[in-house]
């Protein structure tokens, strides 16, 4: 379980058997680190439509990498009423160097 923004509010989302998103070797070598910061929308059938970066980690690589863990995601879809709904949701990809790197 994920806790995300959605429309303002904090909520929980459920992302469906996620591994954790590749760290580019080179940024590796490079000692980059950094927080992406993802706008991602998810229909109703909880498939992402559509991922765009929010907030830049500042280096390139990591953003492209954040961005397609996003979009290999599964969400359980978002409800209202009970019916499954299209929803937005802000998703943090955080890259931090093991110890000792």
């Amino acid at each position: 379980m994920l806790g995300l923004l959605c429309m303002g509010c904090l909520l929980w989302l459920s992302v469906a058997a996620a591994a954790s998103p590749s760290y580019p070797a080179a940024s590796l070598a490079a000692r980059e680190s950094g927080t992406v910061v993802c706008l991602v929308n998810v229909d109703e059938n909880g498939k992402v439509i559509e991922a765009t970066i929010r907030q830049s980690s500042r280096f390139p690589r990591l953003d492209e990498a954040a961005l397609a863990w996003v979009r290999t995601l599964a969400f359980v879809p978002a409800s209202n009423l009970g019916q499954a709904v299209p929803a937005s949701y802000v998703l943090p990809v955080a890259f931090s160097l093991p110890p000792g790197q």
